[in-house]
């Protein structure tokens, strides 16, 4: 059973669509969130996308790993304040979940990420096969919760509209009211129910 959210929900759809026999049920925040590279090297948005996604063009910058490696803390906070505006979380939380944006394996892991989406870096040959596979969009099979947050500028609640045919298993979408990026965080209660719910759709 997995569920996440961000990259945490990018990772188990993957592994829910290309593994089906390893997931029993998954909680999607923000529904199959599958990316095609290809696509945004030639597409990278609207204008509106584009200025949500800004965070990703200052990492594309030739400057971007210098401003990144001096500002990290300043760059996440503007983040977190802007994906989720109605959170209001405290300077404790920030500074605790702050420390793993120290080390230089999050700095490189996160330049090359959002690099090579928008053809800026190499992809791992090894991984190819994978790519392949994914840019058909293949469904997951596992019994499905989506979470979608009302006040997710990155993901808005529309963006999971008329995925139904990602998913080929029991399927069934909320929309988490007052919410923004950060589902788990911000509404527990909600992220917890749909993981008891997920099981009995599982056993029937």
């Amino acid at each position: 059973m997995l569920a996440g959210f961000d990259w945490g929900n990018r990772s188990a759809i993957i592994v829910a669509a290309l593994w089906p026999e390893r997931v029993r049920a998954l909680v999607s925040c923000a529904g199959y969130t599958v990316i095609d590279p290809g696509q945004l090297h030639v597409e990278p948005g609207s204008p509106a996308q584009l200025h949500h996604a800004w965070y990703r063009f200052v990492m594309n910058a030739p400057n971007g790993e210098a401003y990144l490696r001096s500002h990290r803390g300043e760059f996440t906070r503007e983040c977190w304040t802007l994906w989720s505006p109605g959170w209001g979380f405290s300077d404790d939380l920030f500074a605790e979940t702050a420390t793993s944006f120290q080390g230089e394996d999050w700095l490189q892991t996160t330049l090359h990420c959002y690099r090579f989406w928008y053809g800026n870096a190499d992809s791992d040959p090894n991984l190819a096969p994978f790519e392949r596979q994914l840019k058909n969009r293949p469904p997951v099979a596992a019994p499905t919760i989506t979470l979608a947050a009302s006040s997710d500028p990155l993901f808005p609640a529309s963006f999971t509209e008329g995925q139904e045919k990602l998913f080929q298993g029991p399927y069934e979408r909320r929309v988490v009211d007052g919410s923004g990026h950060y589902i788990p965080k911000e509404a527990p209660k909600a992220f917890v129910r749909a993981l008891i719910d997920v099981r009995s759709m599982v056993h029937g």
